[in-house]
């Protein structure tokens, strides 16, 4: 029995130094059991603790070696893998990530404006999954005065801080300087995780593309096929090239030859590129020979007829030509009109008519349509149907050589007269033969391709093509190529074309040069996949159909400013120079201004007079069009005026202090002298909804769009489960900043 004593507050305390207390009229067996109690309670605290410690080295247990920067859901990211996506999208400038500009590959077009770059740092950059253009090279990505490795160029500082001489460095490529060129970013550690985020977005993307199966589909596949054989056989070119040497007795016989292209060039100067010209005409002339050599050990089997289309019979063609309507040409007729939207013209222009004047001559003083200064006669048909029922009542039931009644149409007023009128008829048979027969034979070529789609076109070694395939590789074909193609001998011509190409491919497999450019075909099928999940997740899903005229609407009134339209005035001119030349270089002297002043002066007398400001241009005016109408307008705001304007401005003051129907007097303006008429006028407004509306939902599609995108990569990342080591990520800043040469030491120490 140990020793107890009664404590101060009722507790029974044991004489030891354990402090434990027990209450106050207790015995041993309550001792026990409350130190059962406590112990219990204690190893359970503990336990709590240690599973507590093991969760904690279990969540950061990767982060214990600063060589790993930050775990995802799919695996870690080292420092070492960080370090060559920066290098890759840095010098080599390569982000397949989805575009804001309508695409998963394409870069942002330094010309134009992106909303997800206008913080213009290398983190907002990255993000966003583009290039990193010298657009966007903000002060988290600034790189020194006079480096240009990007563009394969490696001069100025590059002399200094990489070592070596200017002309020398510019010789080599740009993966020799990436080290180099990767000491000229300055990265904060803000930037590296965003970079990070990049890479896992990267990664995200794709497996969100193998789950869902994005790019399956036929078109797709042979795409990716065809960018990815397309490498080896460029590989296989240049290597080609490459191995090619000129002659030193043909280099110089091309120097001699092209010397005014070399100007003051001198041979060894000029050396290097015959050199690649030489080199490019051996490689033309060589492969024909070298595909020629393929073809005779490749093992090649066409069979033609599967394509072949029989021509068709006489009866085929009469039978087809009964069946058709198209064939039966409604009433049509050609004519010269006077197109005005003011009722006075018209009404001016119907007088001058009724007074002789030659329907032409009022066509060209009257006419606001497309074809007055041709005396408003139009180069096509008019068929019955293509205009609107008061027309059709007004000019259709005219004869050949009558002219119409003054009538309004539309808001605008016309007077038509008939030039020629051609009734209702049939084509013949022997018109429209020729027609039927190409129409036939494409109706034929259309059922050979369904009925033998499944069998083998032809055979190159061990590659087979269906006329399925064939037909899909026709079909993407550019429009342009593919009349070159058209018919059963271009058919014919693209087979051949397809076999030397896959005769090609077998080559550069047998070279090596899959393996070779296995980093580069994977970016490309990255690309691709890329792009077909952008069309199916957001293209496809929001288009101008999906955006409401209200919204439209509601857009246009909250940015009515930028909808405002200037001042417009419609004028005609008469310009006749001071001098014969024109330019810069022009310098009239004294009789000379005097000379044209006269002129200037004789025109406007002319025009005081009565005479028609048309024809006085014509007769006057250095500019054969300058007696036509046009529009110009009054633009005070700066920003609406361009460099071209600006030079012109006094022009547009002159016009805008002027009334309707006013003309000026003779002014000179840059050594030329001036008469103009002002036709009509309006004032400044603002564009009409209508005008604009397609134009602005064009506008919401891209905004929505990009928020899709945005959304999209926000739930990407979310199911990421993204944790960054903060400590890895400041040490790589660290040590990055360390490395960056400081400029003016640096050309200090290369300046001696």
């Amino acid at each position: 029995m140990e020793d107890w004593k009664e404590g101060k507050d009722g507790w029974k305390e044991k004489l030891s130094s354990i402090p434990l207390r027990l209450p106050k009229g207790g015995n041993q067996m309550q001792f026990h059991n409350s130190k059962k109690i406590i112990l219990a309670f204690t190893g359970l605290f503990g336990l709590a603790l240690m599973l507590a410690a093991i969760g904690c080295e279990k969540k950061n247990r990767l982060f214990m070696d600063d060589n790993v920067v930050a775990q995802f859901v799919n695996g870690v990211i080292t420092t070492d893998q960080l370090t060559a996506y920066i290098s890759k999208i840095g010098p080599k400038c390569h982000t397949p990530v989805m575009s804001c500009h309508g695409g998963a590959t394409s870069g942002c077009d330094s010309d134009k404006s992106c909303d997800m770059h206008d913080s213009k740092t290398a983190s907002a950059v990255s993000e966003a999954g583009h290039e990193i253009t010298a657009k966007h090279t903000g002060p988290a990505l600034e790189r020194s005065e006079g480096m240009d490795c990007c563009g394969g160029q490696h001069g100025g500082e590059h002399a200094g801080c990489c070592g070596g001489s200017e002309e020398a460095l510019k010789k080599q490529s740009c993966e020799e300087h990436e080290n180099c060129c990767m000491q000229h970013y300055d990265l904060k550690a803000e930037d590296y995780q965003n970079l990070v985020k990049a890479m896992v977005l990267e990664q995200m993307l794709q497996e969100y593309i193998r789950e869902n199966k994005i790019g399956r589909e036929e078109d797709t596949q042979d795409l990716i096929k065809y960018l990815t054989e397309n490498v080896y056989v460029t590989d296989t070119h240049l290597e080609m090239e490459e191995s090619m040497n000129p002659a030193e007795l043909e280099i110089r016989k091309y120097y001699e030859e092209n010397k005014k292209r070399f100007g003051l060039r001198t041979l060894s100067e000029a050396r290097d590129d015959i050199v690649k010209i030489l080199k490019k005409k051996m490689h033309r002339e060589y492969m024909p020979k070298y595909l020629a050599e393929l073809k005779r050990n490749a093992f090649v089997r066409k069979d033609l007829e599967l394509l072949k289309p029989q021509e068709p019979s006489e009866s085929e063609l009469r039978r087809f030509y009964r069946s058709r309507s198209e064939y039966e040409e409604p009433e049509k007729i050609k004519v010269r009109q006077i197109l005005t939207h003011s009722r006075q013209k018209a009404e001016q222009a119907q007088s001058q008519l009724r007074s002789g004047v030659p329907f032409s001559t009022v066509a060209e003083r009257y006419s606001e349509g497309p074809f007055a200064e041709g005396g408003g006669e139009a180069p096509d048909y008019i068929k019955r149907g293509d205009r609107s029922k008061i027309f059709e009542e007004n000019v259709f039931n005219l004869r050949e050589g009558d002219t119409s009644i003054l009538f309004e149409d539309n808001g605008s007023f016309y007077i038509v007269q008939v030039v020629e009128k051609r009734d209702k008829r049939t084509k013949s048979f022997e018109e429209v033969a020729d027609s039927i027969r190409k129409s036939l034979i494409i109706e034929k070529e259309k059922k050979l391709f369904e009925d033998n789609a499944k069998r083998t076109l032809f055979t190159v070694n061990n590659r087979s093509y269906t006329v399925e395939e064939f037909k899909r590789r026709y079909d993407n074909l550019p429009i342009n190529s593919r009349a070159e193609f058209s018919g059963f001998s271009g058919k014919e011509k693209l087979i051949d074309r397809m076999i030397e190409y896959e005769l090609l491919v077998d080559d550069a497999r047998r070279k090596m040069f899959d393996l070779k450019n296995k980093e580069t075909i994977q970016e490309i099928t990255n690309s691709i996949l890329q792009g077909s999940l952008y069309e199916k997740e957001v293209v496809s899903k929001i288009g101008i159909k999906d955006i409401s005229d209200e919204e439209a609407r509601e857009y246009y009134n909250e940015n009515r400013k930028r909808f405002t339209q200037p001042p417009r005035a419609k004028v005609s001119y008469i310009r006749i120079p001071a001098s014969k030349s024109w330019g810069p270089n022009a310098n009239p002297n004294e009789s000379e201004r005097k000379a044209a002043k006269r002129m200037a002066d004789e025109a406007y007398a002319m025009i005081k007079d009565g005479a028609d400001f048309g024809v006085v241009a014509r007769k006057y005016s250095v500019d054969d069009w300058s007696a036509r109408k046009l529009d110009m307008y009054e633009e005070k705001d700066m920003q609406f005026i361009s460099l071209a304007e600006v030079r012109m401005h006094p022009l547009h003051e002159v016009v805008f202090a002027m009334k309707e129907g006013e003309v000026s007097e003779p002014f000179e303006f840059q050594d030329n002298y001036y008469i103009f008429k002002v036709w009509e006028r309006s004032g400044k407004g603002y564009v009409a909804f209508d005008n604009v509306k397609e134009a602005i939902k064009r506008v919401l599609v891209v905004r929505k769009r990009r928020e899709r995108t945005e959304t999209l990569k926000e739930q990407l990342m979310k199911k990421s489960q993204l944790v960054l080591n903060e400590h890895a990520l400041e040490a790589m800043a660290k040590k990055q900043a360390e490395k960056k040469p400081r400029t003016e030491e640096t050309h200090a120490g290369h300046s001696g």
